[in-house]
């Protein structure tokens, strides 16, 4: 199973149907190619039972097969093939330095590479690699971005998507769809920019420059710290948090600044992630972010990305993968979808594939 390939485009098999399994709802992306760009044909939000998904592992299968199949109803999709994306503990993923040497060489050079760095049985994995950006190492030397897969994951998405009816057809990683749905509506990105994606319980950061992905590191934190966070310091139960954590429901003055109080918290501890994955990039790299994207259910907080603008001294804004997409107003919302952006960058991402990629 081949992981990083980029994408090349507009090629005459059709693009998936992308769908985002995520720990409280799952995200549907149609697309199709239009007068050199893309055409949004479906986006969907399905949400999931409490628990169904923990920590990105299937805990109720019959739960989200069910919401998935309804997703798929409400949306009337026929076209079956799609692609899913895999994250947190089912992908390890580690850029090393090697001794520049032919594709061949590369290729024979990995498995044992993969044994050195890899703590997974290599019968257990999916492995694959990419070169990353050639700046990015001295004369002589090249880095190398190394993902594993466990096998159980991607067997796990695979048996999803065909007890609901769907045809699986390519596997990705979050961070790596994120990095597709940029380059699609920005184009390749010239200086390092970090694509964060922040989720129920893991923050994905994804620094792109030159074309390629030139660092990754998943961290176990997301919406959920804020939800317990704020569940805890309120006294209150799980689903008024939630609201309040996305800005919305009303409390007295007291408690309302026991609540900035309470989200300046978290939002500090994940600009502190941030930092440290940005100061990592730069020990390996001699480089500094140029800016951030931030996308994922967090992504929907508001004030977030000035909030850590203001932490990391850096430009950060908030994802719209719609935003050079064509979306026809008679069939889409423009405020929904404005409103929804942050969450549907991966599924955009995997709604670029097609049948055939490495």
């Amino acid at each position: 199973m081949a992981l990083l390939q980029r994408l090349p485009r507009f090629r005459r098999k059709p693009l998936l149907t992308g769908l985002d399994i995520g720990s409280h709802s799952i995200k549907l992306v149609r697309l199709k190619t239009r007068q050199g760009s893309y055409q949004l044909v479906n986006f969907g939000v399905m949400p999931l039972p409490p628990r169904a998904i923990v920590d990105h592992t299937i805990m109720d299968e019959g739960s989200v097969v069910t919401a998935i199949r309804n997703l798929i109803r409400m949306e009337k999709i026929s076209a079956r093939d799609t692609a899913v994306a895999l994250s947190g503990q089912a992908v390890l993923t580690k850029t090393i330095r090697l001794p520049r040497m032919s594709d061949r060489e590369l290729a024979e050079a990995m498995q044992w590479e993969a044994e050195q760095h890899i703590p997974f049985d290599m019968a257990d994995i999916n492995l694959d690699f990419r070169i990353l950006a050639s700046g990015n190492a001295a004369g002589g030397q090249m880095d190398v971005l190394l993902v594993a897969a466990r096998k159980a994951r991607v067997a796990e998405r695979a048996s999803l998507l065909t007890a609901a009816g769907l045809r699986p057809a390519v596997v990705d990683i979050d961070g790596l769809a994120l990095a597709n749905a940029f380059e699609a509506g920005h184009g390749l990105a010239d200086t390092p920019i970090a694509l964060v994606d922040i989720g129920a319980s893991t923050m994905n950061v994804n620094i792109v420059s030159d074309g390629a992905t030139a660092f990754q590191r998943a961290v176990a934190i997301g919406g959920d710290r804020y939800t317990s966070a704020v569940q805890s310091a309120l006294g209150i139960d799980h689903d008024q948090a939630e609201a309040l954590k996305m800005g919305h429901g009303h409390i007295d003055a007291a408690r309302q600044e026991a609540l900035l109080d309470v989200m300046a918290t978290v939002s500090t501890e994940i600009g502190g992630e941030l930092q440290r994955s940005f100061d990592l990039f730069r020990t390996t790299t001699n480089r500094g972010v140029d800016r951030v994207v931030i996308s994922g259910g967090c992504g929907c907080i508001r004030g977030l990305d000035r909030f850590l603008g203001a932490h990391l001294g850096l430009p950060v804004s908030v994802a719209n993968p719609f935003d050079r997409v064509y979306c026809d107003d008679s069939q889409f919302d423009a405020a929904y979808l404005q409103d929804m952006a942050p969450l549907a960058a991966v599924g955009v991402g995997l709604a670029l594939r097609r049948r055939g990629d490495r």
